[in-house]
């Protein structure tokens, strides 16, 4: 929303509500908690936009090339670079 003087005026939106302060945490804790030797939470996903960047990779360059790459940038650290390959589609090698 804008307001006459042209500045934008904006409100926080809450997306959950919890019965206590243990289950907030737990909640956080699950959903931000860094992937560890890929370890994942169950509750977690490759985001979409990700799986195309790999797939994007996959068909620029030849296979070998684009796991490399993958492998020395850490581009989306917070996922293993075999799970972002067969997530995109890709035969594992």
């Amino acid at each position: 929303m804008e307001a006459k003087s042209g500045k934008v005026l904006t409100t926080i939106r809450f997306l959950k509500v919890f019965k206590n302060k243990a289950e907030c945490e737990a909640d956080r804790t699950a959903r931000f908690t860094k992937r560890d030797n890929g370890a994942v939470p169950d509750n977690s996903a490759i985001p979409a936009n990700i799986i195309k960047d790999v797939k994007d990779l996959f068909a620029n360059v030849n296979e070998k090339e684009a796991k490399s790459i993958l492998e020395k940038t850490k581009p989306y650290s917070d996922y293993d670079v075999m799970e972002l390959i067969e997530a995109a589609g890709m035969v594992p090698f």
